[in-house]
């Protein structure tokens, strides 16, 4: 096994450079300032010098036994309850080797931070919102969830932020909206249930996992990194001084944003490119600094008039040509293949459902034929999610007849809204 901890000194004449490589069950960030001002202290003086006294990691710990966990896993439990699936990046590949990549966006602090004053919010809950806005039009979702870390550095512990050790946790964010709801309401909403969760930062994600009855609950990950660094690390005595630092880390996201805050809000892109192409980061990179930008000018907007991207592009994955056949056009194609093989697949209590390919047509057909709609209309379905909700929506697209389907510009617009009741099969 590797050493958890490894420095490397590589001398120069004006200056030298140093590698400092660590495992995080060792250590996590906010400890990787504090163990430098040690290393430096003790460099300069070529023996152990003398520190201020930091309580045990211990108390730490000790502090984590006295927690009221059940407490804790119902206050998850709430959070998280009502949670339909995993929130999870479109336009990812499964990669067998990573391919770290990187990109950076920068946005002007001082809008965003003047914006988080006048409503009350911190500059970390903008970040997180917009990002869990973007997530929703890239998922064609109202209800995600992404990764943050936390310090986990409790108050209740006393000199906490002078230890040095793991203490960090990665926690999901939730955030969920109306498409009607001004966006600052969406924040103010997400920053309160991120309050309320603050005593429970110590639950660990695979718990959460459980809690949550899914095996996993994102695939990215938004860090803001406020620790409480020296303008200037130094030793004790001065003599050495730090004017450089440069951090590389590997994850198992396929994306990771890290935001740095400062005069200009920097964020960092970290992602796997044999995940995610190069490109794909590159729009998410320029709608999120958009999106920023259109919060910090009228936050008062309601979420669905939020613009994600100056020129409308697709936000991921390839351009790829489109076929002349329509949606219905190609499911017909499928089911003179293979019409006895499943199409729709739904868990239902005592067991699954399954809907054949010819299934399928028959009854999305049966319910084109009662619908008096045609091209321009607009139609609109209140059923649940569920196999009747893909029925109902590819019935609707058959109104249109199989002649002028691949030429008809002007289709009819299934609206969608769930009702509390689940339909079954009645049309």
């Amino acid at each position: 096994m590797p050493p958890l901890l490894r420095v490397t000194l590589v001398r120069g004449e004006d200056r030298s450079r140093v590698v400092l490589t660590l495992h995080h069950i060792a250590t996590d960030g906010w400890s990787a300032p504090l163990l430098v001002h040690e290393l430096l202290a003790l460099y300069a003086t070529g023996d152990l010098p003398r520190l201020p006294e930091v309580p045990p990691y211990r108390r730490y710990h000790e502090w984590l036994a006295e927690r009221d966990h059940e407490e804790s896993r119902a206050a998850w439990r709430s959070a998280l309850s009502g949670l339909d699936g995993p929130t999870l990046l479109p336009g990812t590949v499964p990669a067998a080797r990573a391919r770290p990549a990187s990109l950076t966006i920068d946005v002007a602090a001082e809008p965003l931070a003047a914006l988080a004053r006048a409503h009350d919010l911190t500059l970390n809950t903008l970040v997180q919102g917009a990002w869990g806005l973007l997530l929703g039009r890239l998922t064609g979702r109202e209800d995600v969830v992404f990764g943050t870390t936390v310090s986990g550095r409790s108050s209740e512990v006393d000199g906490v932020g002078a230890m040095i050790g793991l203490f960090a946790n990665t926690l999901p964010v939730r955030l969920r909206w109306r498409p009607d709801q001004p966006a600052v309401e969406a924040l103010a909403a997400l920053q309160a249930e991120q309050s309320d969760l603050t005593d429970h930062h110590h639950v660990g994600l695979a718990e959460l996992q459980r809690l949550a009855g899914l095996p996993e609950l994102f695939d990215t990950l938004l860090v803001f990194e406020n620790y409480p660094v020296e303008a200037t690390l130094t030793d004790p005595a001065g003599t050495i001084e730090v004017t450089d630092v440069t951090a590389h880390g590997e994850g198992h996201y396929p994306l990771a944003l890290i935001v740095l805050p400062g005069e200009r809000l920097a964020i960092h892109l970290e992602y796997d490119s044999a995940r995610l192409a190069p490109e794909g980061a590159d729009r998410i990179g320029t709608s999120l600094r958009h999106l920023l930008t259109a919060l910090a000018e009228d936050p008062t907007r309601p979420v669905s008039h939020l613009d994600t991207h100056p020129d409308a592009a697709v936000l991921t994955g390839p351009d790829l040509p489109l076929p002349p056949a329509t949606l219905a056009d190609l499911v017909d194609a499928q089911a003179a293949r293979t019409p006895d093989a499943v199409a729709i697949l739904v868990s239902r209590d005592p067991g699954p459902e399954p809907l054949t390919y010819r299934e399928l047509v028959a009854w999305s057909q049966a319910v084109a034929d009662r619908l008096p709609a045609g091209p321009g209309d607009v139609v609109a379905v209140e059923i649940p999610r569920s196999t009747e909700l893909i029925v109902a929506l590819l019935g609707v697209l058959r109104t249109v007849p199989p002649t002028s389907r691949s030429t008809s510009t002007t289709r009819p617009t299934a609206a969608r809204s769930c009702a509390p009741t689940r339909a079954r099969r009645r049309f």
